[in-house]
């Protein structure tokens, strides 16, 4: 059976099953809605090019030829494999099939938006292979420029990098993080300057540059300058250490849910930074499963920690 030269093709070997599952040329024609001619032709083109007779016809049907029984039996594998072959492109194709690798910032994955509609993606698209990569906002953003990830779930997206687009899905505000036995937890302040003289823990400018920088600056303004005496490389760790009554710190409000018992989150009057979390990918993705995906989280209701958003924004916010 040589499919690469076209010695045979799907259509006449649908043509030969239909005609010994049907039991005759006619009932095989009502059943591919072709005149019975048209079928005929079909298994006599069939057999001249495989130089045999398939087919024996009896006045009590057809029966298939020894060399037509082991077609039938290789016929019945090839077609149930291409009909599956199709069925998987199609469904590939509609972005319910495939494999799609999302980053989260974990600090607010957490009754957050994140969960709820990875599950509801889940539970729609069983057949796309989900794969979760916890990892911290710049990390994503170089593994989204380098195919790693399809799509992010991440805070300090730069502006002016036109290979990525996204939507905003929710909003979130700062909270002052305080240690087991800080004052501050039943009075909280009213203003960063209250705050002079206390220590902090915060993060390295690597991690997120725009971030440590966007929030010292704002404390600066405000008459603060944080007396840092340990650094961590995210929230978690930073949550830690204030539980160790290492200093205060600054998470989002979103991480309330995570956040260890011997800590106290507080508001500050004027600590008024806006963070906004976005899911990101790369604007050449032409993956359809990351479209459905995208399509789920504008369609995901707000969550508690913020508020969900489900309009496209463009890179010049």
């Amino acid at each position: 059976m040589d499919l690469a030269h076209g010695n045979i093709d799907l259509k006449r070997l649908r043509t030969f099953v239909a005609v010994v599952d049907e039991g005759g040329f006619a009932r095989a024609a009502v059943h591919l809605a072709l005149a019975q001619p048209a079928v005929s032709r079909r298994i006599k083109e069939l057999e001249e090019r495989i130089g045999c007779a398939l087919i024996e016809r009896g006045r009590a049907g057809v029966a298939t030829t020894p060399a037509g029984a082991r077609l039938l039996e290789g016929a019945r594998i090839l077609l149930g494999d291409a009909a599956r072959l199709e069925a998987e492109v199609r469904a590939l194709a509609r972005g319910e099939r495939g494999r799609l690798a999302v980053g989260f910032n974990e600090t607010v994955s957490w009754g957050s938006i994140i969960p709820a509609s990875a599950a509801a993606f889940r539970a729609r698209y069983p057949d796309v292979a989900m794969v979760p990569e916890p990892m911290r906002s710049l990390p994503q953003i170089k593994a989204l420029h380098g195919g790693g990830l399809d799509a992010g779930f991440l805070f300090h997206r730069d502006a002016d990098d036109a290979a990525l687009d996204g939507m905003i899905v929710m909003e979130d505000t700062l909270l002052l993080a305080l240690p087991p036995g800080s004052p501050w937890a039943l009075h909280p302040p009213l203003r960063l300057t209250d705050l002079r003289g206390e220590t902090f823990v915060w993060i390295p400018r690597e991690v997120a540059p725009g971030y440590h920088d966007r929030v010292l600056a704002h404390c600066r303004n405000a008459g603060l300058e944080l007396h840092v005496v340990q650094e961590a490389m995210d929230g978690s760790a930073l949550l830690g250490l204030v539980a160790e009554g290492m200093g205060m710190s600054f998470v989002p409000a979103a991480a309330r849910p995570r956040c260890p018992r011997e800590v106290t989150l507080v508001p500050v009057g004027d600590l008024d930074i806006v963070l906004r979390l976005e899911l990101v990918w790369r604007r050449d993705n032409a993956s359809q499963s990351l479209a459905r995906f995208r399509e789920m989280v504008a369609e995901a209701p707000a969550r508690p920690s913020g508020t969900a958003y489900g309009a496209a924004i463009s890179v010049t916010m």
